[in-house]
């Protein structure tokens, strides 16, 4: 299982870096790439990623982190 989560993280952190450079490479948007490394390491893709419930509790801890990164990024007055 521990195994499983470092690969499923390092899909997703090194396919994002390259994705992501590959875009704006060509002017394309961030978004679109993100997108598109998660349709195609999916499960209905390259099915490298196949755990949908591990994948769900990464994606809320990402969510508890872009919640806190927004309040810290907000100024107080």
């Amino acid at each position: 299982m521990d195994q499983l989560v470092v690969f499923i993280f390092f899909l997703i952190f090194t396919g994002g870096a390259l994705v992501a450079s590959l875009a704006l490479f060509g002017r394309q948007p961030l978004l679109v790439a993100y997108i598109s490394l998660g349709a195609l390491l999916g499960p209905y893709g390259l099915g490298w990623v196949t755990d949908l419930e591990l994948i769900a509790q990464i994606s809320s801890i990402g969510i508890v982190f872009l919640l806190f990164l927004i309040i810290l990024s907000q100024r107080i007055i």
